[in-house]
């Protein structure tokens, strides 16, 4: 098992969260993107540079980690990259 470093644990911390609004097929609203620049910038700022291959790539080795796995491979599955690339499109629209 990949131990998950103090760092990247930080961004698998908002995959619970993103789950979510997978699972509903609800997009994140204007709102919740200002909420995401203004109270977590750095991850905003990493989210308008990422394309979702690489994003994809950063994560899949999670991928059987005991509290991340499951959610990592709903982000790495159809539905997830569906999600992801809109999601990603939005907060580069903003």
């Amino acid at each position: 098992m990949v131990t998950v470093p103090a760092g990247v644990r930080q961004y698998l911390s908002y995959l619970p969260t993103i789950a979510g609004y997978i699972r509903s097929g609800r997009p994140p609203s204007t709102f919740e993107i200002s909420m995401l620049r203004m109270f977590a910038g750095e991850a905003y700022l990493a989210l308008r540079a990422l394309s979702y291959e690489q994003l994809a790539t950063m994560i899949r080795e999670y991928g059987n980690d005991p509290e991340y796995g499951g959610y990592v491979q709903l982000a790495l599955s159809p539905q997830g990259e569906a999600w992801i690339r809109d999601a990603l499109a939005r907060i580069r629209a903003t």
